[in-house]
């Protein structure tokens, strides 16, 4: 319902005020003591209450009035709405009315309890949502109680429906301006204006749902307990929408940066592009920097914040100039905090991220801060998917900076050496420029793939359209086979961003590679029945000392390939033989075969190839790259070998002496 517009001022900005005024603290209390009244009238008579009530029904109505209390939608800025008023109205129907008042009630409580808020605005949550309850069930008592929503009945019925539905959104919404109107000193009719006449019909029309539920509940309560089942797939379905929303969202939020980033040559107006309204908002950020690292600043520091937190950037920059790396800092209450964070800090419930960003050197030149303060229900850490926007927006930064630093480079080449030594300097300007777009472009692509499949089924199952048992399952199979194409290209993503900072941790163990292989190939073969997966592992290999699961990432990854562009029913051959002082492990297929010219470059970040099948097959180019990357942190090679038209053999070389390569790595 409309239970949850009204925001209490938030003590984390100096500019807001840090108490509620008397007189909404009156008007609180009276609301509060309305509720409370009429809850305990009608716990005195609950035994007068003439109709009979099923213990089922009311288990089933407090379930649906939890979970829709989860569904929120934000209708417009500052209003909101939610499945609950369905479960309310039936409530309000079926059940004495100071029960339908104690599960509204409940469902408040335990939302309360998930999203952290205010002591004040639950109170007035909870009491004006209980007291709307209490008058819709007192007027459909008065209408005549469950009579009017049973099987048969009279024409007149919907209209009570509706009347009952009114007057539970009237009585809410109005309860809920008046609040608004006495904290912002506003006319109650100007906060209503443009909200509660727009959304009425759909809050109507959410109570009619309510009624024919009852309806139902009401003629066959033993089936109550079966709608926990639609209920709870909604509820996933809904959190399925949301995340894919919201990745969307952050793409076309970071892909509308790239675009600023790439149009100027002006750093500074690349950070406010970075910076500034959009990415603030999207994210949910109180406060975002760009400040420089080292005793020469190679730009100005960039704040876009409504209310700075100097202390906390200090802090921050101060550490990562000690040592180099990603910081993610959570001071909520019961957390374990970091020695070197100060007290003012401390005593804050904030999150912050710091990222350094280089520019064409080893060194980082710059950091962005990120931080949210934890107030009025609001997460305060940051996800996987946050994080990897704002490493995104954190390399524009540094695109930005070499990007001005070439074309100044460029600008005195053209004055010192010609022209000549000009044109090529902004040639690698428009390199730079390409890749960036290139990489935006595939990423893109590879992710709107995944999530229009994923919208669509997911956008069939929440309106009801997909009836058939089998039809919902296939649909459900393609969210989830969509879902993990996207976290693969995530996971490369960040494996990508992690190897290349030094930021991945291998843990090697003593492997036996025979058993191990068959194994892998085992599993991946009947995971795979496209495919004859054979292994030619006879012979008992020597010990090598591995990280069992990146090596594993890395088979899988050959194994997947070969799969994918390989004739279904060919067979995919696994050999693992004693080369020297090394381990050969190879893959080869009977697929289309790769291209001399592309042979030399398929272990580059995003390169797909320019030949043959690569071109029908999707994928970002960024498997084999990682592979690569995660062998020769091992201390290994990886090649391959191919024949166009006869097939392709990938293959890995291990030095048995693997414990010592591993060590050296893991120093450096």
């Amino acid at each position: 319902m409309w239970h949850n517009t009204w925001r209490a001022p938030s003590a984390g900005s100096g500019a807001n005020r840090t108490r509620l005024r008397p007189i909404l603290k009156l008007y609180i209390a009276l609301v509060a003591t309305s509720a409370a009244a009429l809850l305990a009238h009608d716990l005195s008579v609950l035994a007068d209450w003439a109709y009979p009530s099923s213990v089922g029904v009311t288990i089933a109505l407090i379930v649906l009035t939890l979970l829709g209390d989860q569904l929120q939608f934000e209708v417009r800025r500052g209003w909101y709405t939610n499945a609950s008023a369905v479960a309310h109205i039936s409530a309000a129907f079926l059940l004495p009315p100071a029960q339908a008042m104690a599960i509204a009630a409940l469902g408040l409580t335990a939302r309360a309890l998930r999203y952290r808020q205010p002591r004040g605005k639950v109170l007035f949550n909870i009491a004006n949502m209980s007291l709307a309850v209490g008058v819709a069930a007192h007027l459909a008592d008065a209408l005549g109680g469950p009579a009017r929503v049973s099987l048969g009945g009279t024409w007149t019925d919907p209209l009570v429906g509706v009347l009952v539905s009114a007057a539970y959104c009237w009585l809410s919404a109005t309860t809920v301006a008046g609040a608004v109107a006495l904290d912002k000193g506003r006319p109650i009719w100007a906060v209503m204006r443009g909200n509660l006449a727009v959304q009425s019909i759909g809050e109507i029309g959410l109570g009619l749902v309510g009624a024919l539920l009852a309806v139902m509940l009401n003629a066959a309560p033993n089936w109550a307990p079966i709608l926990l089942v639609p209920a709870g797939l909604l509820y996933l379905a809904k959190q399925s929408t949301d995340r894919a929303d919201r990745r969307s969202r952050n793409m076309a939020m970071t892909s509308a940066v790239g675009r600023a980033v790439a149009g100027t040559l002006d750093p500074q107006r690349a950070f406010q592009a970075i910076a500034e309204g959009p990415v603030l908002d999207g994210l949910k950020l109180d406060g975002l920097a760009l400040m420089p690292i080292g005793p020469s600043p190679a730009f100005t520091a960039h704040v876009s914040s409504d209310c700075d937190r100097p202390v906390l950037r200090a802090a921050l920059l101060e550490q990562l100039c000690l040592q180099p790396r990603q910081i993610d800092l959570d001071t909520r209450q019961g957390l374990s905090q970091p020695d070197w964070l100060p007290e003012p800090v401390r005593n804050m419930r904030i999150a912050a991220a710091a990222l350094p960003f280089g520019a064409g050197t080893h060194e980082p030149v710059g950091a962005l801060i990120a931080w949210r303060e934890l107030h009025d229900g609001r997460r305060a850490y940051f996800d996987r998917e946050e994080t990897l926007v704002l490493k995104t927006l954190a390399d524009y930064a540094a695109v930005t900076l070499e990007t001005a630093r070439l074309a100044q480079e460029t600008a005195r080449l053209n004055h010192e050496a010609g022209q000549a030594e000009a044109r090529r300097e902004m040639e690698s300007l428009r390199e730079v420029a390409r890749l960036k777009d290139e990489f935006l472009g595939q990423v893109s692509h590879e992710l709107r793939t995944p999530l229009t499949i994923i919208h669509g089924y997911s956008e069939l199952i929440v309106d009801g359209m997909l009836e058939d048992p089998e039809t919902v399952r296939q649909s459900a199979d393609e969210i989830h086979s969509s879902s993990a194409l996207m976290l693969r290209l995530v996971d490369d993503l960040l494996d990508t961003s992690r190897l290349e900072s030094g930021r991945i941790e291998l843990k090697p163990v003593g492997l036996d590679l025979s058993n191990w292989l068959i194994k892998l190939t085992t599993a991946f073969g009947q995971a795979t029945p496209t495919h004859r997966i054979v292994a030619d592992v006879c012979e008992p290999l020597p010990t090598v000392f591995a990280d069992a699961d990146r090596l594993g990432q890395v088979m899988n990854n050959l194994l997947s390939n070969a799969a994918r562009y390989s004739p279904r029913g060919s067979p995919i051959r696994v050999s693992a033989d004693l080369v020297g002082d090394c381990i050969e492990v190879k893959v080869a297929d009977q697929g289309s075969g790769i291209a001399a010219e592309d042979c030399a470059r398929i272990f580059e970040k995003f390169y797909r190839g320019k030949h043959g099948a690569t071109l029908a097959v999707r994928g970002a180019g960024l498997g084999l790259a990682v592979a690569r990357q995660l062998i020769e942190a091992h201390g290994g090679c990886i090649g391959v070998r191919s024949v166009p038209g006869i097939g392709s053999t990938f293959w890995i070389r291990l030095p048995i002496q693997a414990r010592v390569s591993l060590n050296r790595v893991l120093a450096a």
